[in-house]
């Protein structure tokens, strides 16, 4: 039965990763071909900015990282406890 949850478990991770964080890494590709520099107008950026909360570049990255390489993570079994955790406080 435990193996049945981990299965699950770690198809979430990688059913998060690719329908979630690729998207938003592609934001940022995309825009740094268009030669935009500034982050702050970039993917999630401004609806965190605009919802009022602290450091909006910061936890747009930090939430395009977890989407993507922590959910990724997850889904081969590396640094699942941490990876879990950081995705939990999202």
């Amino acid at each position: 039965m435990l193996d049945i949850g981990l299965l699950l478990f770690r198809a979430a991770g990688f059913l998060l990763a690719f329908t979630f964080g690729v998207q938003k890494i592609g934001w940022y590709v995309t825009a740094f071909h268009a030669g935009k520099p500034l982050l702050s107008s970039i993917g999630l950026t401004p609806l965190i900015a605009h919802m009022g909360l602290p450091l909006p570049v910061i936890l747009a990255l930090w939430i395009t990282l977890n989407e993507s390489i922590g959910a990724f993570f997850v889904g081969i079994g590396l640094l699942t406890r941490f990876a879990a955790a950081s995705l939990a406080l999202e």
